[in-house]
């Protein structure tokens, strides 16, 4: 540490713990798991009574949504009613929402640490239009464990990446497709767009709430993001994704 310079607060250590937190998280030899308190102040707050009720309530489920298993579709009968024209009303598929959620962070995996000396294995659900995936490990206790969840694919831009990769492909393509395919190129197994011809590119990310989340965390909330205001965040990303 002390020849990169970087030093610890001796009141801030802590030493032969088997759990320590971490960024509202907590960081122990079986991985990383949800804060109780917050999961349960999410568990114990009442039914909301306005939109900004919800939007605060939706703030904190927002931070652990990596909990919890297809958070984003859980949330969208809840999501739906934060709209700019959206009629406040809290109906019986918004009460299902809400307790669906409480009880999924109620019952909050450890997201293990990944063990290089084990197998791996992948579950997957697929449709026509998307495809999830799951990456596990059974750890030393026999228990099979979460690593890292997948995102469900963009229709939209899985056209775009095939045609870029395959001649002759574009014929496929919609109309629309066509008129920004001079704009897309795949790097590295990156999609990059560029908005203006003397642009930089930036990074593609698909239409996925969850990845949404992820790139704003990563932006505002880790230490080496500096928690910039609003604006600053905004523009910070809008640099470097699309």
């Amino acid at each position: 540490m002390r020849e990169n310079h970087l030093y610890a607060n001796i009141n801030k250590c802590i030493f032969g713990a088997d759990e320590i937190p971490f960024l509202r998280c907590f960081l122990g030899k079986d991985g990383v798991r949800a804060d109780p308190e917050k999961v349960c102040a999410i568990a114990q707050w009442p039914v909301p009574v306005s939109q900004r009720d919800l939007r605060k309530w939706l703030g904190l489920t927002n931070y652990l949504h990596k909990y919890s298993d297809n958070y984003a579709e859980m949330a969208r009968p809840l999501t739906n009613r934060l709209k700019k024209d959206a009629v406040w009303s809290w109906t019986s598929e918004a009460q299902q929402a809400f307790e669906a959620i409480k009880n999924s962070l109620l019952s909050a995996p450890i997201l293990a640490l990944p063990d290089e000396d084990r197998p791996f294995s992948m579950v997957c659900d697929a449709s026509d239009f998307a495809i999830g995936c799951a990456l596990l490990q059974v750890d030393a206790e026999g228990r099979e464990r979460l690593i890292r969840k997948a995102y469900a694919a963009d229709d939209d831009l899985a056209g775009l990446v095939e045609a870029l990769g395959v001649p002759n492909k574009t014929i496929e393509l919609s109309a629309r497709q066509r008129s920004r395919l001079n704009r897309y190129s795949v790097v590295e197994g990156l999609l990059y767009y560029q908005v203006d011809s003397g642009d930089e590119p930036r990074i593609v990310v698909p239409n996925d709430e969850d990845l949404h989340h992820s790139v704003l965390y990563e932006a505002h909330d880790t230490p080496l993001s500096g928690h910039l205001g609003r604006e600053r965040t905004y523009t910070s990303v809008a640099r470097n994704f699309w």
